[in-house]
């Protein structure tokens, strides 16, 4: 999966994600004369990272490249917003392989171990693994028993409205039975598992990092 920017003066700029197998979708449409100027930086701690961000006349900032694709496209771009007599910018940025890491590594240690759900049958020897590859465009539902993979399911990230929990049967020793859903942009429910588990703080905590990591908002009350 790839990443770019194009744009056109008088005009607007798109913000674009694709693969060359399937083309590519808009992420983000803007005037082009919105943009003052384009800037780098690079960001501290214990892995900084160069970034490109585009900073709008009220001094709003948004990333659009990070990593490589930095030092690849810093100057053309900042060129033109700076000169402002190019009429047509066409940037395309191929994917850094620290993408491809799961979600597990790039975000919170503590997400997969939240996702690990058992099943009723089998305690501990069946889980499911959940994954989000960015460079793909996925999130990953694998099943697994003990260390094989029974199953796969990827789930577009462009095609998840949100992230929520579903309830079952009632116990009156342990509550609701619970599991947690991603709920398509067409309504669609996939549940990270097949059956409802135990009512647990996990799963509020798991669906809490999971939006996130998606950048999904939280359900209303």
């Amino acid at each position: 999966m790839f990443r770019g920017l194009e744009c056109t003066r008088p005009g607007t700029c798109v913000v674009w994600r694709g693969s060359d197998r399937h083309g590519k979708w808009r992420e983000r449409t803007f005037d082009t004369a919105s943009i003052e100027r384009a800037q780098y930086r690079r960001t501290v701690g214990k892995s900084p990272r160069d970034q490109l961000l585009l900073i709008d006349h009220d001094d709003s900032s948004e990333v659009l490249f990070e990593g490589p694709a930095v030092a690849q496209w810093r100057g053309a771009i900042e060129r033109y917003f700076a000169e402002r007599d190019e009429t047509t910018l066409l940037a395309r940025v191929d994917p850094d392989p620290m993408d491809i890491v799961p979600l597990s590594a790039m975000v919170l240690v503590s997400l997969l171990t939240a996702l690990v759900f058992t099943w009723h049958a089998f305690q501990a020897r069946a889980r499911f693994r959940i994954q989000i590859l960015y460079a793909q465009g996925v999130v990953r539902l694998e099943r697994m028993f003990f260390s094989r993979s029974m199953s796969v399911r990827d789930v577009p990230i462009e095609e998840i409205a949100s992230v929520t929990i579903e309830r079952g049967s009632w116990n009156a020793r342990y509550g609701h039975n619970e599991r947690v859903l991603l709920v398509t942009k067409d309504g669609l429910d996939v549940p990270l598992c097949a059956r409802f588990l135990r009512s647990s703080s996990a799963h509020a905590t798991a669906a809490a990092e999971l939006r996130d990591a998606l950048g999904r908002p939280s359900p209303t009350v």
